[in-house]
């Protein structure tokens, strides 16, 4: 209990990042004491820190570690609440990172509506405040994506949301390039073929150049990846 935010995080990030570096009695009495420890301390976790945890909760999630799966589905539906409150907060990469690493969690179906549900609330939280910076749009935009990938059936929520980041991604920069390629498959994916929208998000597409200033780890993956998003939309738009 005397745990702060802090030290969860770090706990998470050396169990993560040293894989092969802990004993695994030793792993599995640690991961124990954090899982009951995260749903406590998850108001105090930056956006920094939900990865980090996150990572270690889809490790801990491996039967090898003997975990109790009530606890890990508490910590999950704890982050998610987290997540949906500060999710203007990522950037793109970040939360697709953030995402995949949801994926990764085994949960009881009920349990992974119960997310989607609550992600879909935040997106469309987020999208009616009349203080949505570009930023938040380029994240909102990434949620969008990816909750369409998953089975949610809201096209309401997708069409004001293509409408409404579209809106916000005014200046060309790596975060807006990839956000249009997620709207672009979005687009595709639902059916969004207003003429305007479909105009601006591929002026901001064709301007790859702006990628040369991605600085992140495996830019080049992230790119390719990007790529596919947004030329299988169009593909899907041009059978439309």
């Amino acid at each position: 209990d005397e745990l702060t935010a802090g030290d969860v995080a770090r706990v998470c990030q050396a169990c993560a990042a040293q894989p092969d570096g802990i004993d695994l009695d030793v792993e599995v009495e640690l991961a124990a004491a954090i899982l009951t420890c995260i749903p406590q301390r998850t108001c105090d976790f930056g956006a920094g820190d939900l990865r980090l945890v996150l990572e270690a909760v889809a490790r801990w999630s491996d039967m090898r570690f003997q975990t109790d799966p009530s606890s890990v589905h508490s910590a999950v539906q704890a982050m998610t609440a987290t997540l949906s409150r500060h999710v203007a907060a990522f950037d793109v990469v970040a939360l697709e990172a953030v995402l995949r690493l949801l994926q990764e969690i085994p949960l009881p179906e009920g349990k992974s509506q119960a997310i989607c549900a609550a992600l879909a609330s935040s997106c469309s939280t987020a999208l009616s405040s009349s203080c949505l910076s570009p930023q938040g749009s380029s994240a909102i935009a990434s949620l969008l994506h990816h909750l369409s990938l998953v089975g949610v059936d809201d096209p309401s929520l997708y069409h004001t949301g293509v409408a409404v980041c579209t809106r916000e991604l005014i200046e060309e920069s790596p975060a807006s390039w990839l956000a249009a390629t997620r709207l672009i498959g979005l687009c595709g994916r639902v059916g969004v073929v207003d003429t305007a929208i479909l105009r601006h998000l591929t002026h901001l597409f064709s301007g790859m150049q702006v990628m040369n200033a991605l600085d992140i780890e495996h830019a080049d993956q992230v790119v390719v990846a990007s790529l596919g998003v947004a030329l299988t939309g169009l593909a899907a738009l041009r059978g439309q």
